[in-house]
């Protein structure tokens, strides 16, 4: 019953996790970004970006390393090396 409870425990915190990076690269990118950012997730000590078409891809790979640097400086995700942008999601 503990197993249980720890898997159960980790899934949500996770959920949690990858809700709130949502809320961090809305922070940092503004409304004009974000609106073309369908889904993002943790995977790893990557965030996946997932966005609406491959000019809004181009155009968050050209600010990576902005958000990269913004996003570390929160505790909760200062283990974060790497950011992909891809398209769709």
């Amino acid at each position: 019953m503990e197993d249980i409870k720890k898997i159960l425990s980790s899934l949500l915190g996770e959920t949690v996790k990858k809700k709130g990076i949502y809320e961090a690269l809305k922070e940092i990118l503004g409304e004009d970004y974000i609106k073309h950012v369908k889904n993002a997730k943790i995977n790893r000590k990557k965030i996946l970006i997932f966005v609406d078409s491959p000019s809004w891809a181009q155009e968050m790979s050209l600010k990576k390393k902005k958000i990269l640097e913004e996003i570390i400086k929160d505790r909760e995700f200062s283990e974060i090396k790497e950011i992909l942008v891809l398209v769709g999601g």
